[in-house]
């Protein structure tokens, strides 16, 4: 048996670049020299609770132990236990005292150390002291008991089944007590489940209302940790070979292009004129020949003549200079009416009016790079340039459901006896993902009932689709049951977020079983709660998905009345935003659009971006500048 890794070095100088992390590789050289070890990854982040739990959150299920390497001490900025104790469904305070029992046998100062473990889902996580010495003799004095208590949080039956706790293992020890039973030799006290502490899985689908929690176990999670923990589990689709038309619209590039040829590839004409040897000035010249675009390459001019050309069409060899209409005069034409003779009025110079070879773009140039979103622009560029295929990055395939017994679609009339709804959020959602160019899937309603919403999620993560977003089922009622399914099957990253409308909201990945990852939004089922989070939370990702990197869209506007602050939570209201022109600037304004509960959707109507007012106390006043997150283009009709 082999345990995976991550080791996090936490330290502000080394993360800015100003100092030197010997503590890392310290603990990598530990892991590899020990035997049932594996390093999955090492990274590097500064004293910040965000940044440590964004770790925590993005390597839960991902690797069996996350070490975390300093911030442990009691100085201002020594976070790593605050950062990681909310994150764990339990703690394991028995390795804690292991490690501090071992400490103080090597100096008193281990006292001011607070390191913590625990565990969260099936991962054990550790943190120890920063310095060098102290961080290997923390983890190398308990790095056997891990193996054995991966294997717990597991549910192996076998607990030694580990090589790392087998090359601690003692022979031969004795002794019981109540509650405690043996494996081969040695003392062990864990159970399946312990009465009390009960974590987010220990509430299975059928467990009775009355053993819920009455207070989440997910931790809640401020905007830019839920945006940075979404983007960071969000993985890139594959990528793949495409032609080059008019379908490639919305896909990014897998890879940077390059010219193929020169653009133009001859010298061409940039007007309707004479192309001349700009030596011979102005007078009446005959005209030799004729060059119109797409024509074949045009003779050499003999001395003291001039052709007649077309907007792009390539010059004589020996032409220098082209001469528009406006600036010559009709000499002399056939009976049939061609031209025989022109006066030239304008003397030019060599160059003028043309277009040398490669002025455009020059054969090997790089014109577009990875992750550039095609639009129109885009795709004629190919063309030019010769472009036939390029390699893209896949575009989502989106699924959408709607769950609860109370939801029915709006062909079915609604009865003044049943507490019934028309489902809003199923075809708002459809739309504004077919608006933005994702394929999408329709699942219809889901009854509030375990057995079918586990069994949808099941079938659900093997088909071909990227991306689920749900509607209902993620809060604390009896009948949610979306967040149990989602932490039963997969691994749900998000679980609350400190934002409001939508606080439940959850991001979870699910994976077939091809190993192949896919991301599963489960939204609020409050109408405004649910388009707004799509917008903050889901389109990023689903972004990202396709290779795009402008993960969201903010401008600064001015507000046009006061609105109430929350005094705790980061609210999103729907506005509408318009732009006039001053000075040359843009100025943007933006009119909340109407207040009022989550459960209007008229609040969205008309909305083309979500004001984002910070927590505070009292109102934020009119003419305040705010960030605006756009959902729409820009008003820029009222000038």
């Amino acid at each position: 048996m082999t345990y995976t890794a991550v080791v996090i070095t936490v330290s502000d100088r080394v993360s800015e670049g100003v100092a030197e992390d010997r503590t890392g590789p310290a603990v990598v050289k530990l892991l590899n020299s020990s035997d049932g070890w594996s390093l999955k990854e090492t990274r590097v982040v500064p004293d910040e609770i965000s940044a440590i739990q964004g770790c925590v959150i993005s390597y839960t299920d991902k690797a069996d132990l996350l070490i975390f390497a300093g911030g442990t001490g009691l100085a201002a900025r020594d976070v790593t236990p605050e950062a990681i104790e909310p994150l764990l469904s339990k703690t394991a305070p028995g390795i804690t005292t292991s490690i501090i029992i071992f400490s103080l046998q090597k100096t008193p100062l281990a006292a001011l150390g607070r390191p913590i473990c625990g565990v969260r889902s099936k991962t054990m996580i550790l943190a120890v002291p920063g310095s060098v010495k102290g961080a290997v003799e923390s983890v190398e004095a308990v790095l056997g008991t891990m193996g054995h208590a991966i294997e717990i949080i597991r549910g192996g039956k076998d607990a030694h089944a580990g090589p790392a706790f087998k090359s601690i293992r003692g022979e031969g020890e004795t002794g019981q007590t109540d509650k405690h039973h043996h494996h081969g030799g040695h003392q062990c006290v864990h159970h399946e489940r312990h009465e009390e502490g009960r974590s987010r899985d220990d509430f299975g689908l059928h467990s009775s209302v009355a053993s819920r929690p009455r207070t989440s176990p997910y931790p809640l999670l401020s905007y830019d940790t839920a945006v940075k923990t979404i983007l960071e589990a969000t993985p890139i689709l594959e990528p793949m070979d495409r032609p080059v038309d008019e379908t490639l619209v919305g896909y990014c590039l897998a890879t940077d292009v390059y010219a193929e040829i020169d653009v133009p590839g001859f010298r061409a004409s940039v007007l309707d004129g004479y192309a001349v040897h700009s030596g011979d000035g102005p007078g009446i010249y005959p005209i030799h020949t004729v060059s119109n675009a797409g024509s074949h390459l045009p003779p050499s001019l003999p001395a003291k003549t001039i052709a007649r050309i077309t907007t792009g069409a390539a010059l004589p060899p020996n032409a220098d200079a082209i001469v528009m209409v406006e600036d010559t005069k009709l000499v002399q034409a056939s009976p049939e009416g061609e031209e025989l003779q022109v006066e030239i009025l304008k003397k030019v110079q060599p160059g003028e009016a043309v277009r040398d070879v490669g002025t455009d773009v020059r054969k090997g140039d790089l014109v577009l790079k990875k992750y550039d979103m095609l639009l129109g622009a885009e795709i004629g560029l190919l063309c030019s340039v010769g472009i036939s295929t390029v390699r893209v990055f896949k575009r989502p395939k989106v699924g959408v459901l709607s769950t609860g017994h109370e939801v029915v679609s709006t062909a079915t009339p609604l009865a003044s006896d049943e507490q019934k709804i028309h489902d809003t959020n199923r075809p708002a959602l459809l739309a504004t993902l077919r608006m933005l160019g994702y394929e999408t899937f329709d699942h219809g309603i889901l009854p509030d009932d375990p057995d079918r919403v586990e069994a949808f999620f099941r079938e659900w993560k093997e088909s071909d689709q990227d991306a689920l977003i749900t509607t209902g089922g993620v809060s604390m009622g009896e009948k949610d049951y979306v967040k149990t399914v989602l932490n039963e099957l997969g691994t749900i990253h998000v679980g609350r977020i400190k934002v409001k409308p939508g606080k439940p909201t959850t991001f979870a990945t699910l994976r077939d079983h091809q190993q192949r990852e896919k991301v599963v939004f489960a939204l609020p089922g409050n109408p405004l709660s649910a388009m707004s989070m799509f917008y903050v939370f889901a389109l990023p990702s689903l972004k990202k998905l396709s290779g795009d990197n402008a993960h969201h869209n903010w401008l600064t506007a001015t507000l046009e009345t006061a609105i109430r602050a929350d005094p705790h939570r980061l609210e999103f209201h729907p506005a509408h935003v318009t732009g006039r022109s001053s000075e040359g600037k843009i100025i943007a304004s933006a009119r909340i659009l109407r207040e009022g509960p989550s459960s209007r959707i008229m609040r969205m109507a008309g909305a083309n971006g979500l004001v984002a007012v910070k927590p505070g106390t009292g109102t934020v006043d009119k003419g305040t500048t705010v960030e605006v997150l756009m959902v729409g283009m820009l008003d820029t009709r009222y000038r």
